[in-house]
């Protein structure tokens, strides 16, 4: 999916999501994840074991973060992104890397708000 080569690979995704509120204790994980669903949720994302690409927030953090993960790598946590519990706000996330790219990128934006986070 990234590598040297050009007119290869490359992905877009789109995840869109919200939260009426955010309780403490939450862990959340939106993205790309090596593991199944119900092994993110139950700890903290940031711990669980694979790659990864996405936006986390552990046990004690209070804001979501930018998380990056490759096999054999360790974790990265690049951005820390404060997205308030606000009712009826939703979010898009993009992660998308062009044919023949080096790098990831993601891109948040807020459906209330017409500029990027």
């Amino acid at each position: 999916m990234v590598g040297p080569i050009l007119s290869t690979g490359g992905f877009f995704c789109q995840f869109r999501f919200g939260f009426n509120l955010i309780p403490a204790g939450t862990r959340v994980f939106v993205g790309l994840h090596q593991q199944i669903s119900a092994s993110v949720v139950t700890s903290d994302p940031s711990a669980t074991a694979g790659s990864m690409i996405g936006l986390g927030m552990d046990l004690g953090d209070t804001n979501l973060t930018i998380f990056s993960r490759l096999i054999q790598q360790q974790l990265l946590k690049l951005l820390s992104v404060w997205i308030g519990e606000t009712a009826n706000t939703m979010y898009d996330l993009f992660i998308f890397c062009t044919p023949g790219g080096q790098a990831i990128n993601v891109r948040l934006d807020s459906t209330a708000m017409p500029q990027e986070l």
